[in-house]
């Protein structure tokens, strides 16, 4: 990226967090002050309200794509900053201090860790903490709340603006992804190839792909920054900063979705999901079938044991029609607000279908595509994504490499 493209994201970023904290603030009560602005800006603030209960000065920062190592020093300078001002201004003229961040990354934990980082060091401080897609979580006195906006549409997906060749989780690239990262896994995590591919050509074929087709993805990796050739294999890196540009990449995906429910009335406690993983299971049995359907979701995390909380939704991968599934499960296409499933033809099959685990003899999608599909979800997506990073994905990939960092 140039320095003027650099600039310019940097302004736009900025102009956003500005916009929605304004509208944010005034929602609560709170109107740009015009006494004291002076003041405020001799001190170089952002900017400077009228609130409830009394002044409040905020501090922007604008932190791109930094890492939180980097992102602690601007923000320890901006608490001493407001620190400073209220310590002159003293008790007769008190004045509250809000820090508002904004993060380019969708799906970052840098939010959640620069919480943490004020809560124990500025713990009198306010916060806005907002990322590229509109989603905000803030502290205003005692009250804490999440939320969104409207997208910032033009950072959505920057890296697919700014390389457009390299195309890092196009459908088969993910394949590759998953082959590279998940090779030695748990089997019930992963039914993918299980050897380390210790060149370009040992890829393309463990991965059913041109061996140039093999050598553009690892291409694309290095550009990424995210894969590296050794002298024998390859080394993925930085995999919690991967699993979260993948999510964003793929979250407004062409996968053909239909939500569905069953055809017949369902009696209160009947386990509708459970009986449809019975059928599943005797589909799977099936060897007839060239391949067959795989369970993902919220569903599937339950029965791999990573189950964050007891929300009944599932995501059925179809490797045909979806509506000739639904018409051979008794379902009907429902609104979302009551369907029990999401039935999807998926655009990555091979990354779906190839990989897939076994629990009980029923198809459920490798951990990466648990992973994927749970971090957006409006039932605690992120919490469930969380926990698998933690419990499955973290450990694993250590355990692959030999100890070393993720």
């Amino acid at each position: 990226m140039s320095v003027i493209d650099h600039r310019q994201r940097c302004e736009e970023m900025g102009a956003y967090l500005e916009q929605n904290l304004g509208l944010f603030l005034q929602k609560r009560g709170f109107s740009l002050s015009e006494m004291e602005v002076g003041l405020a800006s001799d001190h170089g603030f952002d900017g400077v309200y009228s609130g409830p209960e009394g002044l409040l000065v905020v501090e922007h920062k604008v932190l791109g794509m930094a890492s939180f190592v980097s992102a602690k020093g601007g923000v320890a300078d901006a608490i001493l900053k407001i620190r400073h001002f209220a310590a002159e201004r003293g008790p007769a003229k008190p004045v509250k201090g809000l820090l508002a961040i904004m993060v380019s990354r969708p799906g970052s934990r840098i939010p959640e860790k620069l919480q943490e980082y004020i809560a124990k060091y500025a713990p009198e401080l306010d916060w806005f903490l907002l990322d590229s897609i509109g989603r905000f979580r803030s502290k205003l006195g005692h009250q804490e709340e999440n939320g969104s906006f409207p997208p910032l549409k033009a950072l959505l997906e920057p890296r697919r603006h700014l390389r457009p060749e390299s195309r890092l989780f196009a459908p088969k690239f993910q394949w590759l992804m998953k082959i590279l990262i998940l090779n030695g896994f748990d089997r019930k995590y992963w039914g993918g190839p299980d050897e380390v591919p210790l060149n370009v050509s040992e890829l393309a074929r463990k991965g059913g792909v041109s061996q140039p087709y093999a050598s553009k993805f690892i291409a694309a990796g290095e550009a990424a920054g995210y894969v590296q050739r050794l002298a024998f294999g390859f080394a993925v890196q930085r995999l919690e900063e991967l699993l979260e540009d993948w999510a964003a990449a793929v979250r407004f995906g062409r996968d053909h979705i239909l939500p569905a429910a069953s055809i017949y009335p369902v009696d209160e406690g009947e386990d509708c999901l459970g009986s449809l993983v019975s059928r599943i299971q005797r589909m799977s049995a099936d060897s007839s079938l060239p391949a067959c359907p795989v369970i993902s979701g919220h569903f599937a995390c339950q029965m791999l044991g990573l189950g964050r909380s007891n929300v009944r939704s599932m995501i059925v991968y179809v490797p045909g029609e979806p509506e000739e599934f639904l018409r051979r499960m008794d379902m009907v296409v429902a609104p979302r607000e009551e369907a029990m499933v999401q039935v999807v033809a998926p655009v990555a099959q091979q990354s779906i279908f190839a990989g897939h685990g076994l629990i009980e003899g029923a198809p459920v999608a490798d951990i990466i595509q648990c992973y994927l599909d749970v971090r957006w979800s409006a039932a605690r997506g992120r919490e469930q994504a969380d926990l698998i990073y933690r419990k499955a994905l973290s450990p694993g990939f250590r355990i692959k490499n030999g100890g070393g960092e993720c």
